[in-house]
Formats: structure tokens, sequence, C-alpha cells
């Protein structure tokens, strides 16, 4: 059996000059790791709940949308809410034209150029087209 003296200090008033007694298992019951984890909780701020936000989908975006569909010559509505049709394929050249284009480019051609160049998807690739 431990006898533990407590003096009066200046510091802390609450302790009096008094003889208690203790046994050895009061004092081992709550180890050292264990005062410190509850006296550090004691301090510790409370920390704010992390809200989980929805993650954003920019694909679904109506600009998103609107732009993809536009990129590969489908129909879309515009921001000024007008209906833009799909591209289609023109006329070709007439018998008039100096290069003979009837001649030299047939209708399967220009219609498979046409799918090509709208299937891209890219905006990149047909602005370098034309620019060539």
């Amino acid at each position: 059996m431990l006898i533990l003296e407590r003096r009066h200090s200046p510091v802390y008033p609450e302790y009096t000059t008094e003889h208690t007694t203790a046994t050895a298992t009061d004092i081992t019951d709550i180890g050292y790791y264990e005062r410190e984890a509850k006296s550090s909780e004691m301090t510790l701020p409370k920390q704010k709940k992390r809200v989980r936000r929805k993650v954003r989908c920019e694909a679904e975006w109506k600009r998103n949308v609107r732009k993809r569909l536009k990129n590969i010559g489908k129909s879309y509505t515009s921001s000024s809410g007008k209906v833009v049709r799909e591209k289609k394929m023109g006329d070709g050249c007439s018998d008039k034209c100096c290069y003979r284009c009837k001649e030299h480019i047939s209708q399967e051609i220009r219609q498979s150029i046409f799918k090509t160049y709208w299937q891209t998807g890219d905006i990149n690739i047909p602005c370098q087209t034309v620019s060539l």
C-alpha cells in the first residue's frame, strides 16, 4: 500500500496538505498513455464534418452537349434557343464547272468524304482541313 501526500501549492490551490492512501492497483488502472489520450481528447477542437459533394459531370452540361452535337454535324438548339438543323451534303457542282468535278469525283466518294469530315467530332481537325 502506498501513501501519497499532497501539499499545498500556489499554482494549484485546490490541492491541500492531506494524506491519502491508495493501492498500487489504483495507480496502475489508468496507464500513462491512457491518461495522455484522455487529456489530448479534451484539448483538441472539434473538427467539422466533411460534406460529400456531387461529382460534376461536364459531359452532361447543356453547353458541352450542344458543342459536341455541333462538332459532329447533328441538329442542336443554340444558346439563344434557335434550332440548328443537321449538316447535309449539298448538291455537287453543275455541268458548267470548269474543273469538271462531276467527272472526277463520284457521288459515293463525296459522301464518304462528308461522313469522315463530320464523324471526327473534334473541331480542330475540320478547321485544319479547311485552312489547307
